[in-house]
């Protein structure tokens, strides 16, 4: 009677299918960990503004990818004033010149990511600091 259950495809499958998902439990316990909800953030600067005769010069810090944080998406509209960015490992800096314009609007979706320092149990702290 066994013998006859087995030869069926149907149990056949659907045994291999229970055996690999225990399988895969068994040897990849923390892949359901990594399978998490990703925050994303909508980040908007508008900046308004009136050039004088000479023009305007205008300069921010907009956010860069690193390891806290991905742009996902970026727009910036800022009529036809020029643009030149400066980028350090700790920031970018965007500046703007130009006449004719008197509004930038930035807009961007940021992944943000949540990093965890571990501080060693033997650090000292001192208790008085030099002014």
């Amino acid at each position: 009677m066994i013998n006859k259950i087995l030869k069926d495809p149907v149990v056949g499958m659907t045994i291999l299918t229970l055996i690999m998902i225990a399988f895969h439990v068994v040897y990849q316990p923390n892949s359901l960990s990594r399978i998490e909800t990703e925050k994303v953030h909508k980040f908007e600067v508008d900046i308004f503004f009136e050039p004088g005769n000479d023009g305007v010069t205008v300069r921010t810090f907009l956010p860069q990818d690193n390891n806290r944080q991905e742009i996902i998406q970026e727009s910036i509209n800022s009529g036809n004033l020029t643009t030149s960015t400066l980028e350090t490992d700790l920031n970018r800096q965007v500046v703007w010149t130009g006449t004719g314009t008197k509004h930038i609007n930035y807009n961007a979706l940021l992944s943000i990511a949540a990093v965890e320092y571990k501080i060693d149990n033997n650090l000292v702290i001192e208790e008085n600091y030099p002014e």
